[in-house]
């Protein structure tokens, strides 16, 4: 698809175009100018089209950077460097690809849930960080995207996601794997729950704002509806949440619904307005579809 687009947006310019496009990748063959263009910018711009559509559909580009059509070997490198291509060698080796240069799409520039620990950063960033191959975390990698993509049908959210927790630990997937299989899940809630706390800060006669805390340390805070105890006024609406900086709003709305229902044991729905922007944040929270812009929290769900 991009050949193409590309061939109709640079038609005046262009002598030659040739990209094989995959599911999960791109393959730049060949961009060549015609004569009177060179030195122009157009390359740049060329360059600067198929780098945005790779991160924007999450493939990466590999390519070989050859002399055969008069540019010296060492000035294309460069070029290509600018666009954050690196030697398909060493840490960054992918066996899948013969090219000797790679590059790993920056996904977080369409960051869908803001404040993850691998904001900004491609795999092979995560890989470097830690120390390790790129090809060792892409195997983690790949199972963290079949456990995330259990909770939620974007494949983009999925990546974003599992790509956060090998930033915390490069093993993240193969432990989760090993306490799942053992009697582990039902003790980590119960410690996470004794560590987590609620309480209650401004209350109005409108609304009442709840502040989280994980052990001493404030995680962040959520305003509700108030609920006025009868006994058919069982439902609230989430108003809004905080999160501190540097904590996920992911984490502190898992920790919170299960104290607010605690805290507040008349209410048995919980309410919050959504949009196609943060519906999979909320569905991945835990939250169910109630109807078009609402999802629902429910009693021990």
């Amino acid at each position: 698809m991009i050949e193409s687009l590309l061939n109709g947006k640079y038609n005046d310019v262009l002598d030659e175009l040739f990209i094989t496009e995959k599911d999960d990748y791109l393959r730049l063959h060949s961009i060549l100018l015609k004569d009177d263009v060179k030195e122009s910018g157009y390359g740049t711009q060329i360059m600067n089209d198929i780098i945005k559509y790779a991160d924007d559909n999450n493939k990466i580009v590999t390519l070989t950077a050859s002399a055969s059509y008069g540019s010296a070997k060492g000035r294309l490198i460069d070029f290509y460097k600018r666009f954050g291509f690196v030697p398909n060698k060493g840490r960054n080796k992918d066996f899948r690809f013969q090219d000797t240069m790679i590059r790993e799409p920056k996904t977080m520039n369409e960051d869908k849930i803001s404040g993850g620990l691998a904001d900004d950063k491609s795999l092979g960033d995560v890989a470097k960080h830690h120390g390790i191959e790129l090809d060792e975390l892409r195997l983690e990698f790949n199972k963290g995207l079949k456990v995330e993509m259990e909770h939620t049908d974007d494949e983009k959210v999925a990546k974003e996601i599992a790509k956060d927790h090998l930033m915390e630990d490069p093993k993240y997937y193969t432990k989760l794997k090993t306490v799942e299989e053992g009697n582990f899940p039902m003790i980590r809630r119960k410690l996470q729950e004794a560590a987590t706390t609620i309480e209650v800060g401004d209350e109005t006669p409108e609304y009442t704002k709840y502040y989280i805390f994980d052990g001493d340390r404030p995680i962040g805070a959520i305003v509700v509806k108030n609920v006025s105890g009868r006994e058919t006024d069982d439902e609230s609406t989430i108003i809004g949440i905080m999160g501190e900086p540097k904590e996920r709003p992911i984490k502190v709305i898992k920790d919170t619904i299960p104290l607010l229902f605690r805290t507040v044991p008349t209410m048995n729905k919980l309410f919050v307005p959504t949009n196609p922007n943060n519906r999979m944040f909320w569905e991945r929270a835990g939250a169910t579809r109630f109807a078009d812009g609402i999802h629902v929290f429910q009693r021990g769900h």
